[in-house]
C-alpha cells in the first residue's frame, strides 16, 4: 500500500493554515496515494521514551510507507525509524533536527543519543529539507549532522521555518528548491551526466536522449531563469568506469564555481561488462574499485546520484551487430548493477535502478532494437526514472 504519514510540529495542528500539511495531502491523493496526517498535541511535550509506544501503535508501516516530519515530527521519525522491523520507502525531514535546539534546556522529543546505522537501515532514502534562516535553530547545519550520519540529500532553503503560526509566518507549500550559501545568496546547480553512448543519446536522433530530455525539463518556460539549473552533458561512446576514472576529476574541477552547486549523475557499466574476443573489459573487482574511487570523487564537490545498468537481449548481442567480436550478456549487466547499488550504498549516494525496468519494459514492447542501446522510447523510460529521484534535490 503507498501511504504517507504526515507528522507536524510543536503545538501545530493538521489543519493549521499557517502550514503546508493539507496541501501536501491534497497533492499526494491526487497521486494515488493513502495520506494520514494524525494530531498529536503531545508532541515535544510529553517524553519520547512514553510518546513513542503510542504513535508506533497507532500507524502501519510497510516498504511503500513514506515518512514526512516538519520540525519536532522530524525527530520523532528518527525514534520510530530505530524501532521499525521493516524498511519504509523514504524518510522526508522538514527543519528537522537532531541536537537540542540553542536555549531550549528541554527538548522531550530528542533522544539522548540515536543508533543511526539501524535508523539508515529502516529508510530506504533520506530528505532534509532545512533554511538558514530558521528562526529556531532547525537550520542547515542542524540538517547537515543528519545529512552526514544517513546520507541521501539535503537541500537547502531560504524559507524560514518553512511556516510559523508564532512568527507570523505562514507557508501553504513547498516551493521550488533554491540552494543558498552563507550570505543568502542564492546558488545555481551545475547537474554533471558522465556516461556512455546511452548518456550521448544514440538511437534517439530526433529527441537527444535522456539526458536532453533533462535539459529541456529543467529549462522550460516556468523554470528558465528561476531556479539556475544546467545539466551539462560529459558522456562519450564506448567509456567504461577506467575512462570516467580518469577525467571525472578535472572535468568536475573545470566547472566548479563559488557561486555554483555540483551534482553528478553517473551512468557506466555497461561497456565494462562486455567481452572482446573472450576478455572481459573491466572485471568485478576492478569495477568495483573504480565506481568507488570515482563517487568518492563526484562526493567531495557535491551530491551524487549513481544509475544502475540497463538491460539487453542476448540473442542480438552474441555477438554484436557493430563488432562482432562483442558480446554482452543481460545476467552480467544485472551483476555489474549489483556492484554500482552497493558502491553507491557504502558512499551514501542515491542510487536509481534501471536493469528491472528496462527489462520488464523490453518485455512488453520494442525498446532496445539492436539489444543494447534504447530506442526514443526507451530513452523517455530512463529520463522518467532520473527525473523522478532528482525531484527533490532540483
Amino acid at each position: 500500500m503507498k501511504n504517507v504519514i504526515i507528522f507536524h510540529g510543536t503545538d501545530c495542528s493538521p489543519n493549521d493554515e499557517y502550514y503546508w500539511y493539507t496541501w501536501l495531502e491534497d497533492e499526494l491523493k491526487k497521486n494515488g496515494y493513502d495520506v494520514d496526517v494524525p494530531h498529536y498535541p503531545e508532541i515535544n511535550h510529553e517524553d519520547i521514551a512514553t510518546f513513542l509506544p503510542k504513535v508506533l501503535e497507532h500507524h502501519e508501516f510497510n516498504k511503500e510507507t513514506i515518512l514526512v516530519g516538519h520540525s519536532a515530527g522530524a525527530p520523532l521519525i528518527l525514534s520510530i525509524l530505530e524501532r521499525l522491523n521493516t524498511r519504509v520507502k523514504l524518510s522526508l525531514l522538514v527543519a528537522g533536527y537532531s541536537m537540542r535546539l540553542e536555549g531550549e534546556t528541554n527538548d522531550p522529543v530528542l533522544q539522548s543519543s540515536y543508533d543511526w546505522l539501524k535508523i539508515k537501515e529502516s529508510s530506504k532514502d533520506f530528505v532534509f529539507i532545512n533554511s538558514v534562516d530558521d528562526p529556531w535553530g532547525c537550520d542547515d547545519k542542524q540538517g547537515r549532522i543528519m545529512f552526514d550520519k544517513l546520507g541521501g540529500i539535503q537541500i537547502v532553503k531560504n524559507e524560514g521555518h518553512f511556516g510559523s503560526r508564532s512568527q507570523n509566518l505562514p507557508l501553504y507549500r513547498i516551493s521550488t528548491p533554491q540552494r543558498y550559501y552563507p550570505g543568502g545568496k542564492m546558488k545555481s546547480l551545475r547537474i554533471l551526466i558522465f556516461g556512455d553512448s546511452i548518456g550521448q543519446g544514440f538511437y534517439d536522433e530526433l529527441n537527444g536522449g535522456w539526458v536532453q530530455r533533462l535539459q529541456r525539463h529543467y529549462f522550460t518556460e516556468e523554470l528558465a531563469g528561476k531556479n539556475g539549473v544546467n545539466v551539462i552533458n560529459l558522456s562519450v561512446s564506448g567509456h567504461t568506469s577506467e575512462e570516467v576514472l580518469s577525467r571525472i576529476e578535472f572535468e568536475t574541477k573545470a566547472r566548479s564555481k563559488d557561486d555554483t552547486d555540483l551534482f553528478t549523475i553517473l551512468a557506466i557499466g555497461v561497456n565494462d561488462s562486455y567481452e572482446k574476443v573472450g576478455v572481459r573489459r573491466v572485471n568485478e573487482v576492478d569495477f568495483a574499485d573504480n565506481v568507488s574511487k570515482i563517487i568518492n570523487i563526484a562526493k567531495s564537490f557535491g551530491g551524487v546520484v549513481v544509475l544502475g545498468c540497463t538491460a539487453c537481449v542476448d540473442e542480438r548481442l552474441k555477438p554484436a551487430a557493430w563488432d562482432a567480436t562483442l558480446h554482452y550478456d543481460n545476467q552480467r549487466l544485472k551483476e555489474y548493477e549489483d556492484i554500482l547499488k552497493e558502491c553507491a550504498a557504502q558512499a551514501s549516494a542515491t542510487f536509481v535502478p534501471l536493469w528491472q525496468l528496462i527489462n520488464n519494459v523490453q518485455g512488453e514492447r520494442e525498446i532496445l532494437p539492436d539489444g543494447l542501446h534504447p530506442n526514443a522510447e526507451g530513452h523517455e523510460v530512463i529520463y522518467t526514472a532520473v527525473k523522478e529521484a532528482l525531484a527533490g534535490i532540483v
